[in-house]
């Protein structure tokens, strides 16, 4: 006789939530897929990784004696660009560490992630959100009127019917 075994396939990473099966080693979800490492460091809270990681995609514009201008790219950091995410969308995630909230304080790098979230409504958030509000207060206006019509129809059918079998 042949005996077939088959065996169980070992698990293998496929993102960076996996949970490893070793004895010595076991990693927590920690719902970090496809996050760049800037993002990572942010979700994480870890304020001295995002500083270094941020000023290492910084160029520099000009430098006179002990002053220097930087250029920031934004990729990755501002919630405009593709994906879900971006550094100001895992600040305002519900359940942000702590940790990662503080990156919103003025004593991290003198508030620049809180100017971005202000800059971001003055240009055109704000129009998004009163537009947003409009619609839904239009809906249930709409609502409300459609209810009470349907309310004084049926009252008046019923009506008509009790004056009708009356007759």
């Amino acid at each position: 006789r042949t005996r077939t075994r088959t065996r169980t396939p070992t698990p293998t990473p496929t993102h960076s939530s996996y949970t490893s099966w070793s004895s010595r080693v076991q990693m927590t979800d920690l719902d970090v897929h496809c996050l760049s490492t800037l993002q990572l460091s942010a979700q994480l809270g870890d304020h001295a990784m995002f500083k270094h990681i941020l000023r290492k995609q910084c160029s520099i514009l000009w430098v006179w004696g002990p002053v220097t201008q930087y250029s920031i790219n934004l990729l990755g950091v501002d919630s405009a660009g593709k994906g879900g995410g971006d550094v100001m969308e895992l600040i305002g995630r519900l359940d942000a560490k702590r940790e990662t909230t503080e990156l919103l304080l003025d004593s991290f790098m003198q508030g620049f992630i809180h100017q971005l979230f202000v800059q971001k409504w003055n240009r055109f958030c704000w129009k998004v959100h009163y537009m947003r509000r409009i619609i839904d207060c239009s809906l249930l206006t709409g609502s409300i009127a459609i209810a009470f019509v349907l309310k004084l129809r049926t009252e008046y059918a019923s009506a008509i019917s009790v004056q009708v079998g009356a007759g």
